[in-house]
Protein backbone atom coordinates (compact mmCIF):
# COMPACT_ATOMS: atom_id res chain seq x y z
CA UNK A 1 0.00 0.00 0.00
CA UNK A 2 1.20 3.40 -1.05
CA UNK A 3 0.18 6.25 1.07
CA UNK A 4 0.01 9.82 -0.74
CA UNK A 5 -0.31 13.20 0.55
CA UNK A 6 -1.75 16.19 -1.41
CA UNK A 7 -1.80 19.61 0.71
CA UNK A 8 -3.12 22.23 -1.42
CA UNK A 9 -5.37 25.06 0.56
CA UNK A 10 -7.84 24.88 -2.48
CA UNK A 11 -9.99 22.18 -2.14
CA UNK A 12 -10.69 21.65 -5.54
CA UNK A 13 -7.26 21.34 -6.49
CA UNK A 14 -6.77 18.71 -3.86
CA UNK A 15 -9.93 16.48 -5.69
CA UNK A 16 -9.31 16.97 -8.72
CA UNK A 17 -5.30 15.49 -7.96
CA UNK A 18 -6.62 12.77 -6.19
CA UNK A 19 -9.07 11.93 -9.08
CA UNK A 20 -6.47 12.46 -11.65
CA UNK A 21 -3.91 10.43 -9.92
CA UNK A 22 -6.16 7.60 -8.55
CA UNK A 23 -7.09 6.95 -12.11
CA UNK A 24 -3.52 6.47 -13.45
CA UNK A 25 -3.14 4.33 -10.10
CA UNK A 26 -5.90 1.94 -10.73
CA UNK A 27 -4.63 1.12 -14.29
CA UNK A 28 -1.78 -0.32 -12.20
CA UNK A 29 -3.38 -2.18 -9.56
CA UNK A 30 -1.73 -0.60 -7.06
CA UNK A 31 -2.66 0.20 -3.49
CA UNK A 32 -3.45 3.98 -2.44
CA UNK A 33 -4.20 5.70 0.44
CA UNK A 34 -4.90 9.14 -0.18
CA UNK A 35 -4.50 12.23 2.87
CA UNK A 36 -5.74 15.12 1.95
CA UNK A 37 -4.33 19.01 3.69
CA UNK A 38 -5.44 21.72 2.74
CA UNK A 39 -2.14 23.61 4.91
CA UNK A 40 0.80 23.30 5.76
CA UNK A 41 0.40 23.18 9.54
CA UNK A 42 -2.58 20.34 8.64
CA UNK A 43 -0.16 18.41 6.80
CA UNK A 44 3.06 18.90 9.70
CA UNK A 45 0.25 17.88 12.31
CA UNK A 46 -0.64 14.71 11.03
CA UNK A 47 2.20 12.51 12.25
CA UNK A 48 1.53 9.45 9.44
CA UNK A 49 4.33 8.24 7.28
CA UNK A 50 3.40 9.82 3.86
CA UNK A 51 5.16 7.92 0.42
CA UNK A 52 4.38 10.21 -1.95
CA UNK A 53 3.24 13.85 -1.31
CA UNK A 54 1.83 16.74 -3.30
CA UNK A 55 2.88 19.81 -2.34
CA UNK A 56 1.41 23.42 -3.41
CA UNK A 57 4.19 26.24 -3.13
CA UNK A 58 1.60 28.99 -2.99
CA UNK A 59 0.18 28.69 0.22
CA UNK A 60 -1.52 31.47 3.42
CA UNK A 61 0.72 31.36 6.47
CA UNK A 62 3.17 28.44 6.33
CA UNK A 63 3.46 27.71 2.72
CA UNK A 64 4.79 24.53 0.49
CA UNK A 65 8.84 25.75 0.77
CA UNK A 66 8.77 25.95 4.55
CA UNK A 67 6.70 23.24 4.75
CA UNK A 68 8.50 21.09 2.62
CA UNK A 69 11.54 21.93 4.86
CA UNK A 70 9.86 20.83 7.87
CA UNK A 71 8.49 18.03 6.83
CA UNK A 72 11.39 16.45 5.39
Amino acid sequence: MITIGICDDQNYIVDILKEKIGVCISEHFIQVEFLKFYSGKELLDCGQQIDLLFLDIDMPGTDGIETGIRFR
